[in-house]
């Protein structure tokens, strides 16, 4: 997070949303204070039809990390 501004809106996410509510709380203790975990998980929001981004364009696929955890992701992703 070096250059990050501890003001600076984050936003994290992962793909079921354990690891990120973590990551949210660690942030929170090295002194960001506008940090936000995405409820539900990444998969959960791309399921829904809500657009995924990746590079600035909209992705049309979402990682599914393994084979086991990609079984929650819509087959079209």
């Amino acid at each position: 997070m070096a250059g990050i501004e501890h003001n600076q809106p984050i936003v994290a996410y992962c793909s079921v949303g354990y690891r990120s509510s973590d990551y949210c709380a660690r942030l929170m203790k090295d002194g960001f204070t506008h940090v936000y975990d995405l409820k539900g998980s990444i998969f959960q929001w791309a399921n829904a039809g809500l657009p995924v981004y990746r590079t600035g364009k909209i992705a049309h696929h979402v990682h599914p990390y393994d084979r086991h955890w990609g079984q929650l992701l819509k087959r079209s992703l």
